[in-house]
């Protein structure tokens, strides 16, 4: 007698699919138990659930809730069992009540059943009549796996249709993001989870904390996940980067290629489903953008590789920072080495018994962990350290910075003639519906025939709309030079407002991008032009303040260069190849 073991699958947990389970089950049990060529194997089977749970079955294996189209079929937890059993030797027969429910995918089953034949393990296919040994089996169970590929093929294309359908109606087809309940097909604001989206947003942009920090923050204040886990890192990451949350529903994103591998590509934006919702917004798109910025920039802080100055010859081995982001402390990721550009770490310094509270100090990183010869001895004291940048920040506030957002007014933003324009475009717009008004009474008093009526006004219907398209433009423009007034009287609120005594890591992250520290008394410093001291690079809203300068001075260039008339642009160039013409050897080359 063969020792046999049979195999089940449904997949979905649907009630009825869980009946076709247990009918499948019965079925085989029956057939068993009343023929005597085949014996049961005992210690043989698993039953795996669609939630990951795994129990033991006697003679036969049965995968709940798991699909069989795909041709990696590594979810299939019994059937891969089953799999491994047979080369183990533990049976001879596998029996199966359909073709389509050992697997849709033509390329599987011919894999399978071929790993199968060699070590003599037949499969018996009830629905077929067909045992896989035979050799007149094969161009029949090719032939019908085929079909159920394309199968499952044209219900995958029918369910992808309904699906876009559906998002093009504004119904969300898949699991609500966190912040959002689902309702009869439709996304609506959950007002709890809502708000601990809002505070991630503020405490990741205003409060300088990293997705670790806000993890430990939400779990110490008992706020868990939706299914009731602790928060992680990774968890924090996904509200961050979800753009739902600022109203935009963004859905089909990816698209299947083929439901049998199971492979899709990414979707171009045209072909995306883009919905904008105001009632899901949760924080403004000023925001969400200003967030995403910071992550690119705590990235840049990550994880740089600095080497040491060109002075130092043979010694590139600088310690590497790539620690996590962190706020923890007052200069957390904004303090470097103004000589080899790594960290400066806080470190506590020794402490006497006389001393009622610990001082700190800052020291290069790549000096502490490599050495003198690697780095200058760069370190200052936190106390010193802290009424330095008090006076810098102190300087800042008393600079006029209103020639920075000029600059950047200027250079992204063509504002010639702007207002003489929008007054000129209105004055036109108003004339062309004045003409409308006065072509529909001549039609009215039949001045004007039907076709005349309508030619006229197609073509005054096409100058107007274009007009009111020119002057939307230049009002849109002025509104975003209105928003950037706006962000700029916020940055220099923020300025002022640092004092000696609310100094913090979050504040300093808003108008300051790197304080860097230059130990210039060794010999091997002394043709560096900087000098000895701190030097701060500062922000100017979302942008670096040398990067404004940059524009500044490409902005005065282009003016200079256009006030020039020919006869000057000549007379320039004439006296450059005069000046080049004395020495052969070009230094500028």
């Amino acid at each position: 007698m063969k020792r046999a073991v049979f195999y089940c699958r449904v997949s979905t947990n649907h009630l009825e699919q869980k009946q076709s389970l247990e009918n499948q089950t019965t079925f085989f049990n029956n057939f068993l138990d009343n023929n005597n060529d085949y014996v049961r194997v005992p210690f043989v089977g698993q039953l795996s659930r669609h939630d990951g749970t795994d129990e033991p079955r006697e003679s036969y294996y049965s995968d709940e809730g798991l699909t069989a189209t795909k041709t990696n079929f590594k979810n299939r937890r019994a059937f891969n069992q089953m799999i491994k059993d047979a080369h183990a030797k533990k049976f001879d027969i596998i029996f199966v009540k359909s073709l389509s429910r050992f697997s849709r995918s033509l390329e599987t089953t011919v894999k399978v059943l071929k790993d199968l034949k060699e070590i003599n393990v037949a499969v018996f296919f009830d629905d077929l009549k067909i045992n896989s040994l035979d050799s007149s089996s094969e161009f029949m169970i090719n032939m019908f796996s085929s079909i159920h590929q394309e199968d499952s093929r044209i219900k995958s294309d029918s369910v992808s249709f309904g699906i876009k359908r559906a998002n093009e109606s504004g119904k969300w087809t898949f699991k609500p993001p966190y912040g959002y309940q689902k309702i009869e097909g439709h996304l609506y604001l959950c007002p709890n989870e809502s708000k601990v989206v809002k505070q991630i947003f503020d405490w990741y942009l205003n409060e300088s904390m990293g997705v670790q920090t806000i993890s430990k923050k939400l779990d110490s204040m008992g706020i868990m996940t939706r299914s009731g886990k602790a928060w992680i890192p990774s968890t924090v990451a996904k509200v961050l980067n979800n753009q739902i949350c600022t109203g935009k529903m963004q859905m089909g994103k990816t698209r299947k290629i083929d439901i049998n591998r199971n492979t899709s590509r990414k979707t171009t934006q045209e072909e995306q489903i883009i919905i904008n919702n105001e009632e899901l917004r949760i924080i403004s798109d000023e925001m969400f953008t200003a967030v995403q910025l910071e992550k690119e920039e705590r990235m840049k802080r990550q994880n740089t590789f600095s080497h040491v100055s060109k002075q130092r010859e043979n010694q590139t081995d600088v310690y590497v920072s790539g620690s996590r982001f962190s706020s923890k402390n007052l200069l957390s990721n904004l303090f470097y080495c103004g000589n080899c550009n790594s960290v400066m770490k806080r470190r506590k310094n020794y402490q006497n018994k006389n001393d009622v509270e610990p001082t700190y100090h800052y020291i290069c990183t790549t000096y502490q962990i490599k050495g003198s010869h690697a780095c200058v001895s760069n370190r200052i004291q936190e106390s010193k350290l802290r009424l330095l940048l008090n006076e810098e920040i102190k300087r800042k506030q008393q600079e006029d910075l209103t020639d920075n957002l000029n600059t950047i007014i200027e250079t992204q933003y063509n504002l010639e003639n702007q207002t003489e324009e929008v007054e000129r475009l209105n004055s036109e717009v108003s004339k062309l519906k004045k003409r409308r008004v006065n072509l529909n009474t001549m039609r009215a008093d039949g001045e004007l025939s039907k076709e005349e009526h309508n030619e006229s006004l197609a073509v005054l219907n096409e100058e107007l709309t274009e007009l009111e398209q020119k002057l939307q433009i230049k009002l849109n423009l002025q509104l975003e030079i209105d928003k950037l007034k706006e962000k700029y009287e916020e940055f220099i609120a923020t300025l002022k407002s640092i004092k000696e005594d609310n100094l913090s890591n979050a504040l300093l992250k808003k108008v300051i991008s790197s304080i860097h520290i230059t130990t210039l008394d060794e010999e091997i410093f002394t043709q560096l032009d900087e000098p000895t001291g701190i030097s701060v690079y500062w922000r100017f809203m979302d942008l670096f303040e040398e990067d404004v300068i940059d524009m500044s001075v490409k902005l005065w260039n282009k003016k200079y260069e256009d006030s020039l008339t020919d006869e000057q642009k000549e007379e320039r160039e004439r006296k450059m190849d005069e000046f080049l013409s004395k020495y052969p050897d070009n230094p500028f080359d």
